[in-house]
């Protein structure tokens, strides 16, 4: 198991920023999701974090599709009317490219479950983050997609590029985006 950034670790601690406090003023609390990823994205590893490749996700995909744990009546509305086998296919045939993408030295700590539900907050300020079990050096895209698609689903689409803005990414790069979203879909992850 990957050990959590200790400035960062609010596993047992505050509130999800899903709760109702946290979505009156939804800017802000994109803000503060935000400004955790993007600590988390700037800190040193830690000894004992394992790299998650493109490949890897592949495999644990095409694992949970096989064994039947992803079915079309489970996907979100946005990949429901394509079967699981073919969304398999779709994120395999994208994995080299994600993994040229993202090479040995762009990997970063990465949360996997970065979402609202997951961002930990007390008195109008971010704690850090919950539940590091998912935790591996990766392209920041991996958490930049959950975090983009909890952020659409629990306060709206049009806060997603304040998101990935204060997140440190001015130009984000679709197509990682989109793989990465399809991965989390897949893998169960988020």
């Amino acid at each position: 198991m990957n050990a959590a950034p200790a400035d960062l670790d609010a596993t047992g601690r505050g509130v999800a920023a899903t709760e109702v406090e946290y979505r009156y003023e939804p800017e802000r609390t994109v803000g503060l999701l935000a400004d955790v990823l993007a600590r988390l994205h700037a800190a040193p590893p830690r000894t004992g974090w394992v790299p998650l490749r493109a490949a890897d996700v592949v495999r644990r995909a095409s694992a949970r599709v096989g064994a039947g744990e992803v079915r079309a009546d489970t996907l979100d509305t946005a990949y429901a009317h394509l079967p699981p086998e073919r969304l398999l296919e779709v994120l395999a045939a994208g994995a080299a490219a994600i993994d040229s993408v993202a090479t040995a030295g762009s990997l970063v700590p990465t949360h996997g479950r970065a979402d609202l539900v997951h961002l930990r907050c007390e008195g109008g300020r971010a704690l850090g983050l919950a539940d590091w079990s998912a935790a591996a050096l990766a392209d920041p895209y991996r958490d930049l997609a959950v975090a983009a698609r909890s952020v659409a689903r629990e306060l709206g689409p049009m806060l997603v590029p304040d998101l990935l803005e204060g997140a440190g990414h001015l130009r984000p790069d679709p197509v990682r985006l989109d793989w990465w979203a399809l991965a989390d879909v897949l893998t169960g992850a988020g």
